[in-house]
């Protein structure tokens, strides 16, 4: 969630409610100005003023999109990246020896704990605690490392794995603190009030008519939808834009084989 624990609908929903809002109070005020004011043209300058707003509110949107797109694709990056290197490490343990079963059944566990805590509405079962499932990675680690090779072949595969077992703890924490990342919420209130300006604007020198009102209405709803995606992709791992779990379930359904 982003601050002051507001999801993204209920973003979307006061954005649109502001910007919409401000056009139908346009409306109003079009009513009760006097008839000089109703019927004046705005001025250049009136004309400029708004084109800038309007210009600077959609370079703030496109740079929040942009950021946000961003840091979705990071996780994602670094989710296929920890799926890359489970299965790596797999194959690493059986090339070692099948004296490494226990520990390859560890792999096993340590990825479905991962999967489990990563996306845990999306589990029948309740998700692990955060102990829980930093302790299996470390377990993992620390089995890798008590294996006592015989070979310089088991040698090397041991190191492998255990680089391997160390990339995923740093892939863990990179993921969690990426997905923590929160755009300040000032980022949204401010583009917000400008849409508001250039909505109220453009409703108090327009006809009063139902096209208009439709047009405008429509133009409220996309801009509201812009924000809704926006807050989507600043969580990566939360919502209906996040990074799919489907690498790492892939790689489960792979362990052991």
């Amino acid at each position: 969630m982003i601050s002051f624990a507001m999801d993204s609908i209920q973003l979307a929903l006061i954005s649109f409610l502001t910007i919409f809002g401000s056009a139908a109070l346009g409306f109003v005020v079009q009513k009760i100005l006097p008839e000089r004011y109703r019927s004046a043209i705005p001025t250049e300058p009136m004309l400029i003023g708004a084109g800038l707003v309007a210009s600077m509110a959609g370079l703030v949107l496109a740079l929040l999109i942009t950021s946000t797109k961003g840091t979705l694709d990071q996780v994602e990056e670094k989710v296929n990246a920890t799926a890359s290197d489970f299965i790596r490490i797999d194959r690493m343990l059986a090339d070692y020896g099948p004296e490494t079963a226990e520990v390859r059944k560890l792999v096993r566990e340590a990825l479905l704990y991962r999967i489990e805590y990563i996306w845990p509405r999306e589990n029948y079962r309740s998700s692990p605690s955060e102990i829980k499932a930093r302790s299996h990675a470390e377990d993992l680690c620390k089995n890798i490392i008590d294996l006592n090779p015989s070979t310089e072949r088991q040698r090397f595969f041991q190191q492998a794995a255990l680089t391997l077992a160390s990339d995923l703890l740093r892939l863990r924490w990179e993921i969690e603190a990426t997905d923590r990342m929160r755009l300040p919420m000032m980022l949204y209130i401010i583009p917000i009030l400008w849409i508001s300006f250039l909505t109220f604007l453009s409703a108090l020198y327009s006809p009063r008519n139902v096209i208009v009102f439709v047009v405008l209405f429509f133009c409220c709803l996309s801009i509201s939808s812009a924000f809704y995606m926006i807050s989507e992709m600043s969580c990566p791992l939360e919502g209906m834009i996040k990074v799919s779990r489907e690498p790492l379930q892939m790689v489960l359904d792979k362990i052991g084989d």
